[in-house]
């Protein structure tokens, strides 16, 4: 997606991409750590539309929030995560932060 960018957007791009290598070094996060985060992140979301399929509810209509498992730096990896490779949610960024 980076190549397909303009000017402009590439460096909204680097600079996503460089706070997100600071946040991993705040938080002592490695790549293999990302990996694992994207990776369960990625199973708990393919378990969840199993289970809506199945049940037709949502996740939070089959468990307490309670049960939910996710920390703020899982959350905050995902999110950042995902707005580098999606060029629609990268679109979203952008007018965000023209914002």
């Amino acid at each position: 997606m980076f190549l397909s960018l303009n000017d402009d957007d590439k460096q909204l791009y680097k600079f996503v991409d460089d706070y997100f290598e600071d946040y991993c070094n705040f938080f002592n996060l490695s790549i293999d750590d990302v990996n694992s985060i994207k990776e369960r992140f990625s199973n708990r979301y393919s378990s969840d539309i199993k289970n809506f399929i199945d049940t037709g509810k949502y996740p939070l209509e089959l468990m307490p929030d309670t049960q939910n498992t996710w920390g703020r730096v899982e959350y905050d990896v995902n999110l950042i995560l995902s707005y580098l490779p999606e060029k629609h949610r990268f679109k979203i960024l952008k007018w965000l932060a023209q914002k």
